[in-house]
């Protein structure tokens, strides 16, 4: 999925640890081709260029569901309709144009983003607005991590520190501990900010400074103003501790473009939720 990835179990000796790793894998790679963009004829590229995909992959339809929970939880804040603003970004930078213009694309692309103009049928996807794509890149990280470990622990594996980009750890280390994960500091990334102990638990982060557009844009889009959100956001970093690793990627994302109060409210909302959010000078706040 982009991103390095590991996967650490203590398993009984009557278990073939040989073939339980290889599955996690191949279980990855499953999923990367229903959400990357990147595969010429995934599932969600195909979505993408015909509006309309059936049968959809059970595993695409979980990430579209689970997106829209989170979506309806942060009023938008985190869309994965916002690929129309994503491409326009990117056409803008060879793009000669004056701010009239500039104004029309970017009012063009924002009216094909609505993550409640997505309809699921049955196995049928389909969008309800011409020109709308999506992007799963703020919650398939979460969802490969969470299913892999769902898969090994169906399998007899009790202990087991799963990362595809975000991480999931569940029973306990070789030193019968609970398993620990590093949070990297957005402001000195050699820095570990926190360590976290990771008791059934798992823990994303994004960070606005992970990867940019252009020099001034950063990866993160805010679908509710639909422009780019510039090279600053609210906070340089969300990390989001959570039971479920897709869910925990989706808030990570979205609490980047939030304000305090809201993010507040709903790690009240949710049984063993926590966050850490670092401002962009540095200042860490712990929810």
């Amino acid at each position: 999925m982009g991103a390095p990835a590991s996967i650490k179990i203590r398993a009984p000796l009557d278990l073939d640890s040989k073939k339980l790793v290889p599955a996690g894998i191949t279980l990855a790679q499953r999923i990367e081709y229903v959400a990357s963009l990147y595969i010429e004829n995934s599932h969600i590229s195909f979505l993408n260029q015909h509006g309309l995909i059936n049968p959809a992959s059970p595993h695409l339809i979980n990430m579209i569901n689970s997106a829209r929970k989170v979506s309806e939880s942060t009023n938008g804040a985190f869309d994965i309709t916002v690929q129309p603003l994503w491409e326009l970004a990117r056409a803008m930078e060879t793009l000669e144009h004056d701010q009239a213009t500039a104004d029309a694309l970017w009012a063009e692309a924002r009216a094909k983003v609505d993550y409640r103009a997505i309809e699921i049928e049955g196995q049928m996807v389909r969008f309800t607005k011409p020109g709308m794509k999506i992007t799963l890149n703020g919650i398939a990280q979460g969802y490969v991590t969470e299913q892999v470990s769902t898969l090994l622990q169906s399998r007899g594996v009790k202990h087991g520190l799963i990362n595809f980009g975000e991480y999931k750890g569940f029973g306990k280390n070789t030193n019968g501990k609970p398993w620990r994960v590093g949070i990297q500091n957005p402001v000195n990334v050699l820095e570990a900010l926190d360590v976290i102990d990771l008791r059934d638990q798992a823990v994303a982060t994004s960070a606005a400074g992970a990867g940019y557009v252009s020099e001034q844009i950063s990866h993160i889009f805010d679908a509710r103003s639909g422009r780019p959100i510039g090279s600053k956001p609210a906070f340089a970093s969300a990390s989001v501790i959570h039971p479920s690793a897709t869910l925990a990627d989706a808030y990570a994302t979205a609490f980047t473009l939030m304000d305090e109060d809201h993010i507040r409210r709903i790690c009240k909302t949710q049984k063993g939720m926590r966050a850490i959010l670092v401002r962009q000078d540095a200042e860490m706040v712990r929810i």
